[in-house]
């Protein structure tokens, strides 16, 4: 993560430790970890120390003077009128590259990349299409945590914490990259969803044997 040089990375460790603190509170070691790496973090931060990694991750807190999120930004603004005026969107696959491979001719059909996984979503799906996902992304996570502190069975707890933490971090991720549904990551995503549906049920069948 430190020498690949994308923030996405910074960004995803981040929500997830905040995300996995927050499902832990009542646990008193988690506390006192999560406090140190707090601190850690911080000082790394904070303190007077140079390199390209630190540098990089330092960045990731100053979105406006990152080059790389501002070229985005410029995309993305330019791109908005084709979504206001196509609320369901112009299809899948008509986007960037992809649409001079699957629907040369379109007017997405271009020499770029969308970047973002919502972006893409806006422009193929509509903002109906992208406003479902979010919907979607975040019934999961909600559902993830309910789960934790509902269900009683430790083995399909930390299933839960393992499954709804790393999903998180993609949702984010799919901000400034398209996350969630590329190959292999895609099938995990899909388990995530099944998983939180079925959990509560497996639970309730663990407690009756």
């Amino acid at each position: 993560m430190s020498f690949a040089g994308t923030r996405t990375a910074y960004a995803m460790v981040a929500v997830g430790v905040f995300l996995f603190i927050f499902m832990n509170l009542r646990d008193p070691r988690i506390l006192g970890i999560s406090v140190f790496v707090i601190i850690l973090v911080t000082i790394l931060i904070t303190g007077p120390f140079y390199s390209g990694p630190i540098n990089r991750m330092r960045s990731t807190l100053n979105l406006s003077e990152d080059a790389s999120m501002n070229v985005r930004d410029v995309k993305r603004i330019r791109l908005q009128k084709y979504i206001k005026k196509n609320p369901i969107g112009g299809g899948i696959n008509t986007a960037g590259n992809a649409g001079l491979r699957y629907s040369r001719g379109h007017p997405l059909a271009g020499r770029y990349d969308p970047d973002s996984g919502y972006l893409r979503t806006a422009l193929e799906m509509g903002w109906i299409g992208v406003f479902l996902v979010i919907c979607l992304n975040g019934a999961i996570v909600i559902k993830g945590i309910s789960n934790y502190f509902s269900l009683k069975c430790p083995k399909l707890r930390t299933y839960n914490l393992m499954y709804v933490i790393p999903f998180l971090g993609l949702t984010v991720a799919h901000y400034t990259q398209d996350a969630l549904f590329q190959k292999p990551v895609n099938i995990l995503v899909i388990a995530t969803y099944a998983l939180m549906v079925k959990l509560p049920d497996l639970d309730i069948e663990e407690q009756k044997s």
